[in-house]
């Protein structure tokens, strides 16, 4: 079901001529990586050289997510290279999962018409991925995924290993650190830090724990690697990440 998805965005994508993303804040879906970032030519190059700006814009906790909350059924903008965007925003108990987005990969500019239209049909395409998601995790996928998923979200604060994980999968751990990198398209360290950084982002915009609590509490080393590892993940320090999502409110 995951390659099935895959498949789905990149045939989207040729329909639309543009390249379709899906910004998955829970890793619910378990797409791969270039699947769940902007991986066009463009914005590889702009990622590249200005990737603070990159994120600051469609990352996590930046100006789309904070604006796509009074746009229900999306919206279109630019991006502040001027690549035409369409973005759909996926909530779950008021919540936002996620944003599906497509992305100009054309030289010309679209017309509001066909805009319009990509809109349309990345509102019909939301309703899939809402459905696939509705138990936390695609119907198809293997129970397991749910099963780590539901593992790392409730010990995320604790002193989670390979070893742990393959213990409560009933694996071995090679069998479990195989299956994981194949299910997740990450290795398990990749998948547990993400996972980690992703809640410390949270516990950055919705409250004022220091971020040395924040980075011990999901048991990082010390503020610096924290920090390290968050401007790796969001391409902002966890200050600036907090202060600009404030900004934003």
């Amino acid at each position: 079901m995951i390659s099935a998805l895959s498949t789905s965005f990149e045939a989207l994508g040729d329909l639309l001529a543009m390249d379709v993303a899906f910004h998955d804040h829970l890793l619910r879906t378990g797409l791969p990586i270039e699947k769940r970032e902007h991986c066009g030519k463009d914005c590889l190059l702009n990622k590249e050289k200005y990737r603070e700006l990159c994120v600051a814009h469609c990352g996590a906790g930046g100006i789309v997510d904070q604006e796509i909350i009074h746009h229900q059924n999306g919206y279109h903008m630019s991006c502040p290279f001027g690549k035409q965007k369409v973005a759909v925003p996926l909530h779950e108990d008021n919540a936002l999962n996620g944003v599906l987005f497509a992305v100009s990969a054309r030289d010309e500019a679209f017309l509001p018409e066909e805009l319009d239209k990509a809109l349309e049909i990345l509102l019909i395409m939301r309703s899939h991925l809402q459905k696939n998601m509705k138990d936390k995790v695609e119907q198809a996928c293997d129970p397991r995924m749910k099963a780590v998923l539901d593992y790392l979200e409730k010990e995320s604060q604790n002193n989670v290993s390979l070893s742990s994980l393959a213990q409560h999968l009933n694996l071995s751990e090679s069998r479990t650190s195989s299956w994981v990198s194949k299910s997740f398209k990450q290795t398990f360290s990749q998948l547990l830090l993400d996972n980690r950084l992703n809640k410390a982002a949270h516990a950055l915009r919705n409250g004022d724990e220091s971020i040395l609590s924040i980075a011990l509490r999901f048991r990082f080393c010390d503020q610096a690697h924290f920090s390290n590892k968050f401007k790796q993940r969001f391409g902002l320090s966890p200050l600036r990440y907090r202060k600009e999502a404030r900004e934003s409110d």
